[in-house]
């Protein structure tokens, strides 16, 4: 499928570079992946595409990440590889904005999510609009995170 050939291809790229050690001044990336396949499928990025993308993001000098419509949901946050999206998401010292919406995350992953980030020293924002997030969860999150970051999406959620 075309996705995971992209989602690989980029973070295998990005990898490369660093491991030539090649200056990536690369601070602001936007992965928007279409909602549904040309067969009316949710995308779903094969586990060795996720992975090579998330090996190319560690450590990236980012200020700005957006994964828009990249399921994040219990199997992949959970996922053993040899990179877990936690571990990339707190390697990103330099982030200071963060979105991640339409991904379907959920209450149980996303109070795992905001405990990975809220040791990032520069975070400024979290955006989750468009997922399933129930307002108690929501409160939680914002009470984990603190006053220090600025948390978006409590009226944008989806329920379906």
């Amino acid at each position: 499928r075309l996705v995971n050939q992209l989602l690989s291809s980029l973070g295998d790229a990005l990898a490369a570079a660093k491991r030539a050690m090649i200056p990536l001044p690369l601070e602001d990336l936007s992965i928007r992946l279409a909602f549904y396949s040309d067969s009316y499928q949710p995308l779903r990025p094969s586990s060795q595409a996720r992975a090579a993308l998330l090996r190319g993001l560690a450590e990236l000098p980012l200020r700005r990440l957006e994964l828009s419509s990249f399921p994040l949901d219990r199997k992949v946050i959970q996922e053993v590889t040899d990179t877990t999206f936690l571990s990339v998401l707190r390697s990103l010292e330099r982030l200071q904005e963060l979105l991640l919406t339409h991904n379907g995350m959920y209450g149980e992953v996303a109070l795992q999510l905001v405990e990975a980030l809220r040791h990032l020293p520069h975070l400024q924002s979290l955006d989750v609009s468009r997922n399933k997030i129930a307002y108690q969860d929501f409160n939680d999150m914002a009470s984990i995170l603190g006053g220090a970051v600025k948390l978006t999406g409590l009226y944008s959620q989806t329920y379906l």
